[in-house]
């Protein structure tokens, strides 16, 4: 069965803080969007504040930003798990791969949607799952993009065993055909909070997959 991942993005400490306290006891692992208005037109809390919003979840950062190298140290000390940053923030992913994975933390790496599949190929077998944007990074509550569902079928034939996360427009009437295309993680942003019932929207989701 495919997981979902709630997906933080937000510019108010005290809002990841209580979104934060609302999951606990829900699931295992939550992302946290990190955003810093260059890489996408968006900027959200930094990671110095992330780490005065204490969980006992599992963090996976998802580096939206144009310098990733600069964010593993922090990341480390705000105990994230797992990084994700984008192929498209850097010309030496295989440098920044071994950097995430020295510092004791899983290497993740995001592809947007216009960037072909082919770019990861060279990394591929380093890291330890790919996360496939299905919107343009920077803001939740964007429109699917179809054609995502073929490109996670492209990583997934280049990279079999390789777990694949998919974030961006993830809702009731899309989730069971990103997983069923082999998505295992769904990364659900604005509608698990719809009319702030937290609980009852992830039920719905998992019930929406629970038969693949």
């Amino acid at each position: 069965m495919a997981n979902i991942v709630p997906a933080l993005l937000t510019n108010n400490l005290e809002l990841l803080k209580n979104q934060l306290a609302q999951l606990e006891e829900l699931v295992e692992w939550v992302q946290i969007d990190i955003i810093d208005g260059q890489f996408a037109k968006n900027k959200t809390i930094t990671i110095d504040q992330a780490i005065k919003a204490p969980t006992s979840l599992k963090i996976e950062f998802d580096l939206m930003v144009a310098d990733p190298e600069n964010y593993i140290d922090k990341c480390r000390q705000a105990n994230a798990e797992r990084i994700f940053f984008h192929i498209e923030a850097t010309d030496k992913p295989k440098d920044l791969i071994e950097e995430i994975k020295a510092q004791g933390m899983e290497a993740g790496i995001s592809i947007n949607p216009d960037t072909p599949v082919e770019k990861i190929k060279p990394v591929i077998s380093l890291v330890g799952r790919v996360l496939v944007m299905s919107v343009t990074p920077g803001w939740q509550g964007q429109a699917f993009i179809a054609e995502t569902i073929e490109r996670i079928k492209q990583i997934k034939k280049m990279a079999p065993n390789l777990p694949v996360a998919v974030d961006g427009g993830i809702k009731l009437d899309n989730a069971y055909q990103a997983a069923e295309a082999g998505a295992e993680y769904l990364s659900v942003g604005s509608a698990l909070w719809e009319g702030g019932e937290i609980e009852k929207n992830l039920q719905k989701f998992r019930a929406e997959i629970e038969n693949i």
